[in-house]
């Protein structure tokens, strides 16, 4: 990577974190997708040329299809995270005070809310229901 930003170094650190979990490259799987769709490197490529000008956004879907149970099954992800957080941001999946609804990024507050219906992505507040 010639150009370390903060993205650059939380996807090289992700894609360890991937490593220490268990997670191999991707190259042991054939047409394997990442697990939102319209993403084109995926966490646990080994491939660096393409971990430039994106960061990751999503694990391989076949890479967690297959590793999830195990990983779940590791008692220090059993227990509950309790912390504070420090600061929060509309869009990054998780409600934060002041905020109704925060259903993360756009690929997936697609997913969930089908296209932002009753939440609005870019507010963090309920959509009034149109009927």
């Amino acid at each position: 990577l010639e150009n370390f930003t903060i993205k650059s170094v939380a996807s090289v650190f992700v894609h360890e974190l991937g490593h220490i979990l268990g997670l191999g490259h991707n190259i042991h799987y054939e047409n394997c997708s990442c697990y939102l769709n319209n993403v084109n490197s995926c966490v646990m490529s080994e491939k660096f040329e393409e971990w430039e000008g994106s960061p990751f956004r999503t694990f391989e879907k076949c890479v967690m299809d297959d590793h999830m149970p195990d990983i779940m099954g590791k008692p220090c992800l059993q227990r509950s995270f309790n912390l504070p957080r420090l600061f929060g941001k509309c869009g990054d999946g998780n409600i934060d005070p002041g905020e109704g609804c925060d259903c993360g990024d756009y690929d997936l507050c697609n997913r969930i809310t089908k296209g932002g219906e009753c939440c609005s992505r870019h507010q963090c507040r309920f959509k009034k229901i149109k009927y």
